[in-house]
């Protein structure tokens, strides 16, 4: 069962999501809102177990080095 608190962080996120969804000039900012969630989702577990957090912390920072690496070197590429 999901707790209000967490339903209501759900809730806040989706909206600000779909929101910056719908903005076509800023697509960063779709990315931004998503990150935003899953930073606060990240906190909350941390205060719930610590390890499984930094695990999930260190697993996500290495799947978004690669693809940052990817688009540097696509845009290196294009030169």
């Amino acid at each position: 069962m999901v707790s209000n608190r967490a339903a209501n962080r759900r809730a806040e996120h989706v909206a600000l999501i779909e929101a910056a969804a719908k903005e076509k000039s800023r697509p960063w900012r779709l990315y931004w809102r998503t990150a935003c969630w899953l930073m606060s989702e990240l906190s909350e577990l941390h205060k719930r177990d610590p390890r499984r957090a930094q695990d999930a912390c260190v697993d996500l920072a290495k799947q978004t080095r690669v693809f940052a690496e990817k688009l540097n070197d696509e845009a290196g590429e294009g030169q």
